[in-house]
């Protein structure tokens, strides 16, 4: 689906990525499947519109496909995931410097031009991608469960010690 909008002389919406959605369950996460697809390249250089390539890392961590389940329509499945408590986690997001398209001058036919923008578009992802995924890996608070158990030694467990370190203290003035 597309959706394009003009404010100014900028590109608000696009939204490509339906097949990112529903993988099937043998390809890899993270990985674009763009194929030989242009689509999104031609409407940005007809309209001069840059691109502005952007990530998430996380949502496909936290699901596990269990099955895939044909949809009959272009051999597209619908996978069947899970998930449990333990796996949910931070999404981790990228914004990368535009791509430029204005120099073609609106020639979105040239498939030289379209798949130069594609091929720099999904570069840039994916170097957005691996640079999440760096920093995910790095993230000691990355899953929901490490963020509580954080939470709760500060709340709780650095205060019992001061207390109890304070107790300690006063009964040896006493004495």
């Amino acid at each position: 689906m597309r959706s394009w909008k003009r404010v100014s002389q900028y590109l608000s919406t696009l939204e490509v990525g339906g097949h990112e959605v529903l993988k099937h369950s043998s390809v890899p996460r993270h990985e674009l499947m763009w194929k030989q697809r242009v689509g999104f390249a031609r409407c940005a250089i007809k309209h001069g519109y840059p691109i502005l390539p952007c990530a998430c890392v996380g949502t496909e961590d936290m699901f596990e496909s269990v099955c895939d389940i044909p949809t009959g329509y272009k051999g597209m499945v619908l996978p069947i995931s899970v998930t449990s408590p333990c796996k949910v986690q931070k999404c981790f997001f990228w914004f990368g410097a535009p791509i430029e398209t204005k120099q073609y001058n609106g020639e979105y036919t040239c498939d030289e031009y379209a798949k130069e923008v594609r091929d720099k578009t999904k570069m840039a992802i994916e170097a957005g991608i691996k640079e999440l995924k760096e920093k995910q890996a790095s993230d000691p608070e990355r899953y929901t469960v490490d963020q509580y158990k954080s939470q709760i030694r500060r709340k709780f467990c650095s205060s019992s010690v001061s207390a109890a370190v304070s107790d300690d203290e006063h009964s040896l003035k006493e004495d």
